[in-house]
């Protein structure tokens, strides 16, 4: 079928429907018997809990005998209606056994497998009976009566199901048939034995006589099957089938010469034929799996579809041509016809539709233009259905589909339309090679889809303005460009899609916010959207994208942000659209939003509103009209405490009914309002109650300066006077961004000082602070109450014991105060003693050790208090959060103490620095401890931390458990990572200069020991002072982790400690060569190529000292730590690398031997990579003609058909065969450059003539 005979509307009309399935398997049923039926019955209706067997679930009905008098009036009804529509009356029919066969229908069985020439049943038989005349063919009616019943004594054997069949068949058919029982499928047929098959007829047989030589010949070919012998050895039944043909025989030969290709042809023809008829079949697996099967096969192979060899180029162009519209002719049929969907999340999913959408886009770029055009066009048809009588929402949903892929893949189609300016290139139909260039109309390519995805957009139903807005997304920058009017017309209907949505949850929302987000990232747009030709202004528009801040898919509620975000920053939009309502949704994403994008964006879009209202005084006049109302209700939500739900009612809804219900907060944010800590972790309700914070923060900084004391006080007051940790924790970081705030000029101009304020909040906050820091902690705060509670009643517990079990006078006990914490309970717990004895002699024996019971269960309670306390310290704190928090105010107090204007009488960043330090190195995983490990001079460290690829060293069972003090250690480390990470972000090139002390952590000790260049000498002075030797360990493991963020200014710096690091790496203590080589691969993936050519020209020629092992020890020790870190960041230093390595794997050393093997084995992985880069800068001639030695060498090693050939410098008399030459140079190549190697021939005379050569 050509697409230019393609009619949609008469597909519409006549085309079969294509649904889930043809409906077939509800019919399986209609082939058991009645006692199969009813079992199935009573298992459906035991299954559906009626209670056929009584008990808890009987319902008092006795289901079987209703359903036994509804099949009888059922049968009855049919019965008379036959009877009354053929003038006949229907004799009852005795009872038959299960039925093997039927002779047809929809839910037939595989009929049995007739010998060719068989009985009158076969289908030469048949095809007789229909052909013959209707003289020949008794009764007057169109279905013959059936014959009278036999007598039992005949039909007795009949009866039994089995007759005939071995024990074994008989056997193996009964498990078949309780398998298909408990399936609920109808049961297998029995198979006919080889002697009884020739004696089995067809009932129709027994009907009427047949005439004819048709039935002579049945007769004759049934005597002869008559005398048949029975076969009973399986594998002379397989050899009988094979010899008479069967039907799965049949059905594999028709299966294979339908696949099979014949010469010249397009190899995946047979398989595309047959998945273009799975495209039509009655069955969605069918079609669906079609469908993704040719997209496979036409994403790679669709060019040459259709085409012959030996043809000429025109013939096969209009083969191709044919057989591509063909295929999309019949994708479109299945665009028009299917009416399968389901829908996930309330949005609508077409898998065969989609799935062919993309077939179709992927068989486009194979197609000539014309015939693409073609199908272009008949996509816009489907969605407008201009001549269809009756409208198809699912035909123009799959319309718009295909449209979104034509656009994808046809791109440059668009672009060339545009390009044209007005003229449109049409193809001539006999020679698509040819285009031929008319003005028929400007942009019509492009407009046409267009005004096909406008028509969508007006659509009632909401998928198809779905795909309607992705078909759009694609073509903005056409549109803007080309199409001025049919922009308009857009910019209206997506802001017509938003205001008409009446479900929050639109599944076209998404696809309309992405259109619109796009649409705004062009001037053009945006000049629009203000221009006042707009019937509805801008200002009033926007609140319409309100109901979707909350939305159930993250891109709409990101695109809502972003969309936002472009009309706040845009001053010459009236800001009357950002009111109270736009402020509390905003305040509520940036508590209530998990994702760290949107909780971004969140911010970026509050801090814009801030700087609209913080412009003039009326703007300011404004957000406190805005705020005040909702600021104590913000203040609730914030501090409120964790694990507690939220009272909904605090919250505000674009969509909230009059009656105050509904909204789409309530659905997305659930598990956040209920607190549900299985669901929602600690440490995103805490991020999301710093982000409301820190809002309020900026705010205050932001408000008017005479109104900040009545307004924020009583907030601030009461959060630092609380007992909640949680609540003076929100409380001092509202002050310190508003302290931020304020300093910085982000929001306000010019920045106000909070030294200079004259805001009366400030005079009214430091002193309150000041006697925080100079009052003690609480003992414990409200977070712990329960914890204390219960310690309080083990206490009066405690106390009882001795008056119940130790029968001391209750005078004489002491009771718990009213004012009760840890060290109330403490002091209970201490009191033992002195109330054990007064406990009654006759009763200590067996008093005492219940008592003492009691007194371990009470210290068990003050335990986990203390475990509890000690788990919300500052130095164990997890929440990475927060530590970022306190890193960035540690440099921010760092900063303010070494600044030339700071009033501090001694500056303590010099101590806060070295403490940092010494916290990196607390965690002994990673910073050794040189007095346990300065005995071991041996060995290489780099084996015992990071063990060799291919150990199979059994792991103890506990390996993967930590002990609290390593993860403690963990904890301390990362916080103080992160606090030098913060230093260099605030200080940047000038972070050496300020924080002196910092660089003295890292590399006085190295500079002190090393920098000489005599390692003897710098080991003579670690073996003499343990304390050096230490913070020379120290000082390597905070160098690496300082330097990661240092500025590139700082590098040539680092570069300086390198000359000390190789020396460093010649030590006889194993520990400093481990630390060392850590540190120097570090430094040379800050600084590579100082790092690198440095390594090469000064480590590389230690690697093979002969003298001294320690010196190969650590040279290969860094480099395998080089090779680790670096990866493919070192392509261009590999072959200065790998020969040396090479040649140490054969040292004499085991771990120098096992660390240059691991350490060769990756690097050979990258030599083929690094053929064509650049050579690296800074080398030497000399080294890089070095270089092209060794990568010659490598060439022959790796590839040994490249070894150059041997000449034997000796005359032997003989020619050596090719072999032989070969056998003789990789010798030589092996000597050449001292490498171990084995020749595995039988002749040993290869060797006898290298040697006599050498």
């Amino acid at each position: 079928m050509s697409l230019t005979d393609f009619n949609l509307a008469r597909v519409l009309t006549d085309g079969q429907l294509l649904l889930g399935s043809s409906g077939k398997e509800y019919g399986k049923l209609s082939q058991l018997t009645a006692d199969e039926l009813a079992k199935a019955q009573k298992d459906a209706l035991k299954n559906l809990g009626l209670g056929l067997g009584g008990g808890a679930d009987d319902i008092g009905v006795d289901v079987g005998a209703e359903l036994a008098a509804g099949a009888e009036t059922t049968t009855a009804a049919a019965s008379s209606v036959a009877s009354t529509s053929t003038g006949f009356v229907e004799t009852p029919k005795p009872a038959l056994p299960p039925l093997r066969f039927k002779a047809g229908g929809a839910g037939a069985l595989p009929p049995p497998r007739f010998k060719p020439g068989g009985d009158g049943t076969s289908l030469g038989s048949l095809a007789d009976i229909k052909s013959s005349s209707p003289a020949n063919i008794p009764g007057p009616v169109p279905i013959p009566a059936p014959a009278p019943p036999p007598p039992p004594a005949a039909a007795e054997p009949e009866t039994d199901p089995y007759a005939g069949l071995s024990a074994r068949e008989r056997n193996k058919l009964k498990r078949k048939r309780k398998t298909e029982e408990k399936a609920g499928i109808a049961p297998s047929v029995a198979p006919v034995p080889a002697a009884k098959k020739a004696k089995t007829a067809d009932p129709t047989s027994s009907l009427a006589p047949v005439a004819g030589p048709s039935a002579s010949s049945a007769v004759k070919q049934d005597d002869q099957q008559s005398d048949s012998k029975v076969v009973i050895d399986p594998p002379a039944k397989a050899k009988e089938r094979e010899r008479l043909g069967g039907e799965i025989q049949a059905k594999e030969a028709a299966d294979r010469a339908e696949m099979e290709v014949k010469v010249g042809e397009w190899p995946w023809r047979g398989t595309v034929d047959r998945l273009a008829v799975g495209l039509l079949a009655p069955s969605w697996e069918t079609r669906h799996g079609s469908s993704l099967g040719l997209r496979e096969i036409l994403k790679l192979q669709g060019s040459g579809g259709g085409m012959l060899e030996g043809l000429t180029t025109a013939q096969n162009e209009q083969r191709h041509r044919g057989w591509c519209e063909d295929l999309a002719a019949k994708l479109l049929c299945v665009f028009g016809l299917d009416r399968f969907g389901d829908y996930v999340s309330d949005q609508v999913v077409a898998p065969v539709r989609e799935t062919a959408a993309q077939a179709l886009a992927v068989l486009l770029p194979a197609m000539p233009a014309s015939s693409t055009t073609g199908v272009q066009r008949i996509l816009v048809d489907m969605v407008h259905q201009r001549d269809v009588p009756k409208y198809i929402w699912q035909v123009r949903h799959s319309g718009l589909l295909g449209l979104k892929y034509f656009v994808a893949v046809q791109a440059h189609l668009i672009d060339d339309d545009v390009r044209e300016n007005g003229q449109v290139v049409k193809m001539e139909e006999d020679d698509d090679r040819k285009p031929r260039v008319s003005s028929a109309g400007p942009n019509n390519v492009l407009k046409a889809i267009v005004d096909a995805a406008l028509v969508g957009l007006r659509d009632k139903d909401d998928d198809v303005r779905s795909a309607g807005a992705a078909t759009l997304v694609p073509l903005a920058d056409a549109l803007v460009n080309s199409l001025p009017n049919e922009l308009q017309i857009l910019v209206d209907l997506v802001w017509a899609c938003l205001g008409d949505s009446r479900d929050d949850l639109a599944t076209s929302i998404g696809g309309v916010m992405d259109l619109l987000a796009k649409l705004l990232t062009y001037p053009a747009v945006l000049d629009l959207l203000q221009s006042p030709s707009l019937e509805i202004p801008l200002p009033q528009l926007i609140p319409r994208i309100f109901p979707f801040f909350r939305h159930t898919i993250t891109s709409v509620r990101l695109a809502v942000l972003n969309t936002l975000l472009v009309f706040a920053r845009l001053p010459s939009v009236n800001s009357s659209w950002i009111n109270d309502g736009l402020l509390r949704l905003v305040f509520q994403n940036l508590i209530f939003e998990e994702r760290p994008d949107i909780r971004r964006a969140s911010e970026e879009l509050w801090l814009a509103c801030l700087q609209r209202f913080a412009t003039s005084s009326a703007g300011s006049q404004k957000l406190v009209e805005y705020s005040s109302p909702v600021l104590s209700t913000w203040f609730v939500l914030l501090t409120s405490p964790v694990g507690t739900p939220i009272n909904p009612a605090l919250l505000w809804s674009a969509t909230a009914s009059p009656s105050g219900h509904g909204g789409m907060v309530h659905n997305v944010d659930k598990p956040m309002l209920s607190q549900d800590l299985a669901l929602v972790s600690v440490e995103a309700i805490t991020r999301g109650r710093v982000g409301g914070v820190a809002a309020l923060g900026a705010l205050l900084a932001v408000w008017p300066v005479e109104m900040q004391d009545a307004t924020f006080a009583p907030f601030l007051e009461s959060a630092l006077a609380s007992k909640s940790a949680f609540q003076r924790f929100l409380a001092t970081t509202f002050i310190e961004e508003w302290a931020n705030w304020t300093k910085s000029a982000g929001l306000v101009e010019p920045a106000r000082s909070l030294s200079s304020s004259p805001s009366s909040l400030v005079a009214r906050l430091v002193p309150r602070l000041h006697e925080i820091l100079a009052t003690d902690a609480p003992a414990s705060y409200t977070e712990t109450d329960p914890i204390v509670a219960r310690l309080r009643a083990d206490c009066a517990s405690f106390y009882s014991a001795f008056g119940s079990v130790g029968k001391v006078p209750s005078a004489k006990l002491p009771s718990v105060p009213d004012v009760f914490g840890i060290q109330q309970a403490q002091l209970v717990a201490n009191s033992f003693n002195a109330l054990a004895a007064l406990v009654q002699p006759k009763s200590k024996k067996a008093a005492i050790p219940q008592l003492e019971e009691r007194l371990r269960k009470l210290q068990s309670g003050i335990a986990y208090f203390e475990g509890v306390k000690s788990k919300h310290d500052c130095q164990t704190e997890e929440n990475i959060d927060l530590q970022v928090r306190s890193a960035r105010s540690i440099a921010a107090f760092i900063d303010y103490c070494s600044s030339p204007t700071s009033t501090v009488r001694v500056n303590p960043s010099p101590k806060l620095v070295g403490n940092l330090c010494a916290f990196l190195c607390q965690d002994e995983t990673r910073t050794p401890i040189f007095a346990s490990t300065k005995s071991s001079t041996a060995g290489i460290l780099t084996l015992q931390y990071r063990p060799a690829r291919g150990t199979v060293d059994k792991a103890p069972k506990d390996a993967g458990a930590e002990t609290p003090e390593q993860t403690a250690a963990k904890l301390v480390f990362r916080g103080a990572q992160l606090a030098l990470t913060e230093l260099a972000s605030r200080f940047g090139p000038e972070l050496l200069e300020k924080v002196p002390k910092l660089w003295s952590c890292m590399a006085d000790p190295l500079v002190e020991i090393y920098g000489s260049g005599d390692v003897a000498r710098g080991d003579a002075l670690l073996a003499s002072d343990d304390r050096k030797a230490q913070e020379l360990i120290d000082c390597l493991t905070v160098l690496p982790v300082a330097s990661a963020k240092l500025t590139p200014v700082l590098h040539k710096r680092l570069a300086s400690l390198l000359p000390a690091l190789a020396v460093a790496t010649r030590s006889r203590f194993a520990v400093v060569r481990y630390a060392v080589a850590k540190s120097f691969a570090t430094l040379c993936d800050i600084v590579p190529v100082d790092g690198l050519r440095f390594v090469v020209e000064s480590v590389i020629p230690v690697l093979g000292d002969p003298l001294n092992i320690d010196h190969r020890r650590g040279a290969v020790e860094l480099i395998s730590q080089i090779v680790d870190l670096l990866d493919v960041t070192i392509l261009p230093y590999v072959i200065f690398l790998v020969v040396p390595i090479l040649g140490r794997m054969s040292d004499s050393d085991d771990d120098v031997r096992l660390v240059a093997t691991n350490t060769f084995a990756t690097l050979v992985k990258l030599v083929p990579l690094e053929a064509g880069l650049p050579d690296p800068p800074g080398f030497s001639e000399e080294l890089l003609a070095k270089r092209e030695t060794e990568r010659e060498f490598l060439l022959q090693l790796l590839d040994g058909s490249k070894v150059a050939e041997y000449k034997i410098p000796v005359d032997i008399g003989v020619e050596l065969r090719k072999y032989q030459r070969d056998g003789v140079s990789w010798l030589a190549f092996l000597a050449r450059y001292q490498l171990h190697g084995l020749l595995c021939d039988g002749k040993l005379g290869q060797r006898s003539q290298l040697l006599s050569s050498s």
